[in-house]
């Protein structure tokens, strides 16, 4: 969550306990987290409202990211930090529309785009297993032509990707395209690389959908709705419909809440995590589990004597052994701290698991 107001990037658990912060680039100590973060009587804030954004998307880690390092420049002076988010929002905003991005990667697209071998075998076995694959993109066809040729290894001019699909629709406007208003659908004319925009062939169109249609129309849509959609796949309901995407708002919620449709969301960063979840014998968890045993042991140890002295009728403050075993005690709870610590940049140096804080869920 980044904290506008204070210039602060947050994690924090399920309880809305704030267990990493960041002002800037600099790590806030315990001390400062509890000073800013935890308010009269105990009680934490609820982090909602116009001083509070969360970063629950892969386009929301540049703001994150370049709003970090002007807070950093804005604490020798400057406008609030407030106001340098919204101008991060602003710039950023400004160079998804004017394409200034779409347009360096379709210029070197294995700079910013993983290629995975078993794309096309997958969308094959769909469709050799009977099932209608479609692609739903808010790029328009110029660049969605450049990153799929790119992902299947093939020219720009080429079109073989088409096929991997029954349905292509470009520049949807998601999450307008999931909605119920009036947009109106164009077929893509892909016999050049720009994609130009045509009304159907067959005027007035009395049924979208069907394999007549298709036939007569191609594959390749832009804009309209999911009504288009349903009917170009013959779909009765929408949880006939399984939907791959990767950002949360525009295509998870929406698609699920208003029509239905089941969905799977990619999360890029949990694979490595996996990884290392799969690793049993990593040896951080050896010593995570060591420190654990230790510091348990020395709790017990300072709770017996409490509880040996009372039997005896003795007070425990005044007992020689008792400073010891709460200096080991200390001890063996700062060096679980820092085995924690260290099992958890092993999965992110900053921010630990991402569906983790602490020992609690994220």
């Amino acid at each position: 969550v980044i904290d506008k107001r204070r210039g602060n990037i947050l994690k924090m658990d399920r309880h809305k306990y704030v267990r990493r912060a960041y002002h800037g680039t600099r790590e806030l100590s315990r001390a400062e987290r509890k000073a800013q973060y935890i308010l009269d009587a105990g009680a934490t804030p609820t982090f909602v409202g116009n001083d509070y954004v969360n970063v629950d998307s892969l386009f929301q880690l540049v703001d994150a990211s370049l709003f970090a390092q002007l807070v950093d420049v804005l604490d020798e002076g400057g406008p609030s930090y407030a106001q340098a988010f919204r101008d991060v929002r602003h710039a950023v905003d400004l160079c998804h529309q004017d394409g200034v991005i779409k347009d360096q990667v379709a210029i070197e697209p294995s700079k910013y785009i993983i290629p995975d071998d078993n794309l096309v075998p997958m969308l094959t076995q769909y469709r050799l297993a009977g099932k209608k694959v479609f692609l739903l993109t808010n790029s328009l066809f110029d660049y969605t032509n450049v990153v799929m040729n790119f992902l299947v290894g093939k020219d720009v001019n080429d079109r073989a990707w088409v096929d991997l699909f029954d349905v292509v629709v470009v520049g949807a406007g998601k999450p307008a395209f999931l909605g119920d208003g009036r947009r109106d659908m164009l077929r893509v004319d892909a016999g050049t690389n720009m994609g130009t925009l045509h009304n159907f062939v067959g005027k007035p169109v009395s049924e979208v959908g069907g394999p007549a249609f298709l036939q007569r129309e191609g594959k390749i849509f832009q804009s309209g709705t999911w009504k288009e959609l349903h009917e170009m796949l013959e779909v009765g309901s929408g949880s006939e419909v399984l939907y791959v995407g990767d950002h949360m708002y525009g295509d998870m919620i929406r698609s699920k809440r208003s029509l239905g449709w089941r969905t799977t969301l990619i999360v890029p960063e949990l694979e490595p995590e996996l990884v290392l979840d799969a690793q049993l014998d990593l040896p951080l968890r050896h010593v995570v589990a060591e420190k654990e045993k230790e510091c348990e042991e020395a709790e017990l140890a300072v709770q017996e004597l409490r509880l040996s002295l009372l039997s005896q009728g003795l007070d425990f403050l005044e007992s020689d052994e008792r400073e010891a075993l709460e200096k080991a005690q200390e001890e063996s709870r700062e060096a679980l701290k820092e085995a924690r610590d260290a099992l958890h940049r092993a999965y992110h140096p900053h921010w630990g698991p991402l569906f983790r804080s602490g020992n609690q869920a994220s």
